[in-house]
């Protein structure tokens, strides 16, 4: 391969790189997240704490616990804001973390990839 071919493949794949990946951009993982809260309805008000209880097997004190976990590390925050980020957190926590396994049950009993 020609010195001036090679420059080319590695000028593209630099900004290949650059598109995916900008300064700020969320990571895949955080995006996948972000797409599963929003594909389960979680709209807001009563949907949010309905969902959190019933991900949290009907215990209203580990929804306390989620809830007041994402205003310490968000100060400022309103509620909705608050139950967003703990359904995320659950999601991140139970379908899209490291500790999984590809083609495992998930809590709901559906198979992820």
């Amino acid at each position: 391969m020609s010195p001036f071919a090679l420059l080319l493949l590695c000028a593209a794949a630099a900004v290949a790189c650059w598109a995916i990946w900008r300064p700020g951009a969320a990571a895949p993982r955080e995006r996948r997240a972000a797409a599963e809260v929003e594909a389960a309805g979680a709209g807001g008000g009563r949907d949010d704490h309905a969902f959190l209880l019933d991900v949290c097997a009907g215990d209203g004190a580990e929804v306390l616990r989620r809830l007041e976990a994402e205003v310490r590390r968000n100060p400022g925050i309103d509620d909705a804001q608050a139950y967003r980020r703990a359904i995320r957190s659950w999601f991140l926590e139970h379908r899209g973390g490291t500790h999984g396994e590809v083609g495992g049950e998930s809590r709901g009993g559906d198979v992820w990839l």
